[in-house]
């Protein structure tokens, strides 16, 4: 399949969740009042992200955008998935299962969002409707780096 083909099925997916995929485009002045934007990236060679929590207030939308910072020409491939609270340990299990196969997890009912494998300086945004409060897993899917490597953190949404 085609990236661009990829890029049409994740766009339904999200929208099937009630999610936006953007590519590329700053958010409007009307929406930032209601928005909530997250920039979350990897830098260097590093397997890890930038940050291992990020906080939000309840009721506001968020829009995540995920840079995969590797340097170029080292073939880094990162993503990010958002998971539904409480439910890391089951979804670390099902990743190994299905041999990181990033489109069986998309389908994974714990996955809230997550966006494609991205290369060296690549980004994506993802925009989320308002989350109740609470704490959502955030984790790279890529072989290794989530599970073995730790490349994961903590979305807090506060009342």
């Amino acid at each position: 399949m085609t990236q661009k083909g990829k890029d049409k099925m994740m766009k339904v997916w999200l929208m099937g969740l009630g999610l936006t995929a953007i590519s590329g485009s700053a958010p409007s002045a009307s929406s930032q009042t209601e928005n909530v934007l997250i920039t979350l990236r990897t830098d260097g060679n590093e397997i890890a992200f930038d940050r291992t929590s990020i906080q939000v207030p309840a009721g506001r939308r968020i829009q995540l955008r995920f840079v995969n910072g590797a340097r170029p020409g080292s073939e880094i491939l990162h993503n990010v998935a958002i998971l539904k609270s409480g439910t890391l340990d089951e979804v670390l299990r099902a990743l190994q299962k299905n041999s990181y196969n990033l489109d069986a997890m998309s389908q994974h009912p714990a996955v809230l969002a997550m966006t494609r494998s991205l290369a060296p300086a690549e980004e994506q945004t993802l925009e989320f409707n308002p989350l109740k409060p609470g704490v959502y897993p955030f984790i790279c899917f890529m072989a290794g780096h989530g599970d073995m490597l730790g490349m994961k953190g903590q979305l807090i949404v506060s009342p």
